[in-house]
């Protein structure tokens, strides 16, 4: 647990706050960033709810951890092929970007 927090704050933990803020057009960008909030902490807590759950129903329980290890290595995938690079760009150049 201690080497996923690890990883997960010094990576993609900061970057959703970062990233959600800069993808959105000037005019939406408040309430853009306030659905990004509320997806990422009802997203939080809708796993924090469920973990224990899906533990439980498991014959052997670690097999928890490996559902969510693939889960992150899809994200991986998906995030290096999907989501374009913003760092250096301006505002206007992001905007350009997410159109």
């Amino acid at each position: 647990v201690a080497i996923f927090y690890f990883f997960f704050a010094s990576t993609w933990g900061p970057v959703v706050w970062s990233y959600q803020a800069e993808i959105f057009p000037q005019r939406v960008r408040g309430k853009g960033a306030a659905l990004g909030t509320m997806t990422n902490w009802a997203t939080g807590a809708l796993i924090t709810w469920a973990f224990p759950h899906i533990q439980a129903a498991l014959a052997n329980q670690s097999n928890v951890y490996w559902i969510f290890f693939s889960f992150c290595v899809i994200m991986f995938f998906w995030t290096w092929r999907m989501v374009p690079e913003t760092r250096g760009l301006t505002l206007e150049e992001i905007g350009e970007v997410f159109g």
